[in-house]
C-alpha cells in the first residue's frame, strides 16, 4: 500500500539535506574487492578488480582472466591506464574522458569525481515514494561549470541520507545516465553500496552491474599503490 504524500512532512531544507549526503557518502581512504557485470543486449562480461583510494587519488587492478594485469592510476587530475597487451601506460585526457571504462557504463570522466556532489549546489527537496517507501528527491545544480552534468536528481533515504537512486542530467535537460542502488551495508557506522546497477542511456540495451564483494574505509594505505612505477608491475 502506497502512503499518500500529504501524509509526508519535509523537516530538513536542501542545504541540510545536501551537507548530510556529503557526509554520510564520503571517507578519507577505502579497499575494496568487487566485480561488475556489463550486459548489452544479450551479451554479458564479467571483469573482477579490486582498489585502493584516499580522496584525490585510486588505483585499481583487474583481475579477471581476458583483463589480467590492466591497471588504472589516479593522481589529483590525471589519469593513467596500464595495458598489458602492449605493456605500455597511457594517459587518458581530452576526448578520451568521455569513453567507457573497459565497456562499461561508467566512464574515465567519472571516475575523476572523487566528491561527485561537490560542484553542485542543492535547488529543491520534495517528499515523495520510491518503491512504495518514503523518499526525498533532492535536486542539485552545477553552479561552476565545470561539472560533467547540468543538474543532478536523487532518490534519498530520509534520515539515513544516502541515494537510493540517482538521475544525471546533460546541458539540454536529457536523463543520460542513472544509478539505482540494490543494496547497502552497515561499514564502520557508514552505510557503503554493495550492489547497483548503472545505465547510460545513451547506449542501446546497456546496464553495469557491481557488486562489492568487501570493503573497508577509513584505513591506512601503503603509499607505493600510488606511484606510477607500481602500474608496470
Amino acid at each position: 500500500m502506497k502512503l499518500p504524500l500529504l501524509l509526508f512532512l519535509i523537516t530538513v531544507t536542501p542545504k541540510e539535506a545536501y551537507d548530510a549526503l556529503r557526509a554520510n557518502t564520503s571517507w578519507s581512504s577505502i579497499r575494496f574487492e568487487a566485480e561488475m557485470v556489463i550486459q548489452r543486449g544479450k551479451r554479458k562480461v564479467t571483469k573482477r578488480f579490486y582498489g585502493v583510494g584516499t580522496s584525490d587519488k585510486f588505483f585499481v587492478e583487474f583481475t579477471n582472466p581476458e583483463d589480467y594485469g590492466t591497471r588504472i592510476l589516479k593522481l589529483q587530475n590525471r589519469l593513467y591506464i596500464y595495458l598489458p597487451d602492449i605493456d605500455d601506460v597511457v594517459r587518458i585526457s581530452g576526448d578520451m574522458m568521455r569513453q567507457s571504462l573497459m565497456g562499461s557504463d561508467l566512464s574515465y570522466e567519472d571516475l575523476m569525481n572523487e566528491d561527485p556532489w561537490k560542484l553542485y549546489a542543492p535547488t529543491s527537496l520534495k517528499d515523495t515514494s520510491f518503491e512504495s517507501q518514503r523518499v526525498y528527491l533532492l535536486e542539485l545544480r552545477d553552479t561552476s561549470g565545470r561539472a560533467t552534468y547540468a543538474s543532478i536528481k536523487l532518490w534519498l533515504l530520509p534520515k539515513k541520507f544516502v541515494p537510493l537512486k540517482a538521475e544525471y542530467i546533460a546541458r539540454g535537460g536529457r536523463v543520460v545516465k542513472t544509478v539505482e542502488v540494490i543494496e547497502y551495508k552497515s561499514v564502520d557506522s557508514k552505510l557503503f553500496p554493495i550492489f547497483y546497477i548503472m545505465r547510460d542511456l545513451r547506449r542501446r540495451n546497456s546496464k553495469t552491474t557491481v557488486k562489492i564483494h568487501s570493503v573497508k574505509i577509513d584505513i591506512p594505505l601503503d603509499s607505493d599503490y600510488f606511484r606510477r612505477e607500481r602500474l608496470y608491475r
